[in-house]
């Protein structure tokens, strides 16, 4: 199993980068390692696979509908992927566990970028331990920078650090 993602967060907490302070920083810097690619359904069950989006800025998203925190960032990601049409970055949403909620939830928070489910916790190389998780990937395919819970995400300063992660 790639312990990619286990031995970055286990590293951030020895090092003590992993804050519990009441304003975290926006996104930790990851190990600059190529993310695990994957295929995941979305929700017209169309195949939507990791490398195929190469060329991209993606911000990986990793929710469930049960996880308030969860659903309480979810129309900050909308706006923030909104705010960055045009360009070359991408918000994914991948819902972790069975997907019999989601159009509900949809429904009461739509949301404008793509969704993809994890229905069987495929993504075991991504070694996600909390809810919600984020990940920005660079347009080469490379972990750049994550981090953990909910944030403010179509932020002013949010905004000014993905038009530089484009640069």
């Amino acid at each position: 199993m790639n312990r990619f993602f286990a031995l970055l967060l286990g590293s951030a907490l020895a090092l003590g980068t992993i804050s519990c302070s009441d304003e975290p920083e926006l996104m930790e810097q990851a190990s600059g390692k190529l993310a695990p690619d994957f295929v995941l359904p979305d929700l017209d069950d169309q195949s939507w696979q990791l490398s195929q989006a190469r060329g991209q800025v993606l911000l990986i998203n990793f929710w469930a509908t049960w996880c308030e925190p969860c659903r309480r960032e979810m129309p900050a990601l909308s706006r923030l992927h909104e705010t960055m049409a045009g360009k070359d970055f991408q918000v994914v949403g991948i819902h972790v566990g069975p997907s019999k909620e989601i159009d509900r939830f949809l429904e009461e928070t739509p949301v404008s970028f793509q969704i993809l489910i994890d229905a069987d916790l495929a993504l075991e190389d991504w070694n996600v331990p909390v809810l919600p998780a984020t990940f920005l990937i660079d347009a080469e395919g490379h972990a750049r920078y994550w981090a953990l819970g909910e944030r403010e995400w179509d932020s002013p300063e949010s905004v000014e650090f993905f038009t530089a992660a484009l640069d």
